[in-house]
């Protein structure tokens, strides 16, 4: 079964609300990593990243990019790893 990539731009977030859409993807058996794209000022969320180190990567811009160009640095990233799916994620879902 192909596993996917998946990504969430952050910018100053609630780190709770995060924290239930980062769970929600973990444990979900096609998820193979979580890019977390964090286009703000400081790398407050960077914790975020100790949730499971093994399938989160924490990439801290330092600047607001934007959302497509955050999400632009996770579809590279998924391509370069050579997944066939990826999925773009807002920060505020939530799924079984």
């Amino acid at each position: 079964m192909n596993k996917i990539s998946v990504a969430i731009v952050l910018y100053n977030n609630d780190i709770n609300e995060l924290n239930i859409a980062i769970n929600s993807a973990i444990n979900n058996s096609l998820v193979e990593i979580i890019y977390l794209i964090d286009n703000s000022e400081k790398n407050t969320l960077s914790s975020l990243q100790n949730i499971n180190k093994e399938k989160i990567k924490y990439i801290f811009l330092n600047k607001n990019v934007g959302f497509g160009t955050a999400h632009n640095v996770a579809i590279n990233l998924s391509q370069e790893s050579k997944f066939a799916y990826h999925l773009i994620l807002n920060p505020d879902v939530e799924f079984d």
